[in-house]
């Protein structure tokens, strides 16, 4: 069934709302995220986003592009989970905690992508 079916599906399954939650999250769990495996010296710049015509963006490399909703550019998710930053080493870090929110399963008690994300900028 698709995504959206087995997520509803989940969300309305138990009178539990913690166990809702964690059929939900089990769902939402993704595999094959990878990070740190192209080395980019803007990542960090990436995640926050960038003017368009920076000049930091005009001299560096970046695949897939995306228009943010405050029209500064970044890239996908899985760029930016796959970039490492040499010039911010705690870049990869914030990159791996959030990737291995995405890949495993949790309890609803640990930490959320939401949570990881917001630690991660």
């Amino acid at each position: 069934a698709p995504f959206m079916e087995e997520f509803e599906k989940a969300a309305n399954s138990d009178e539990n709302v913690k166990k809702r939650l964690e059929s939900c999250i089990k769902i939402c769990a993704v595999d094959g995220v990878e990070t740190g495996w192209d080395e980019n010296d803007i990542a960090s710049h990436l995640l926050l986003g960038l003017k368009d015509g920076s000049e930091k963006l005009e001299q560096s490399r970046v695949s897939g592009l995306v228009v943010l909703p405050n029209r500064k550019l970044s890239t996908s998710l899985v760029h930016l989970l796959g970039y490492e930053d040499p010039k911010h080493g705690v870049y990869v870090t914030g990159a791996n905690r959030m990737a291995d929110v995405l890949k495993a399963p949790r309890s609803a008690l640990d930490g959320t992508p939401l949570e990881e994300a917001y630690a991660w900028v």
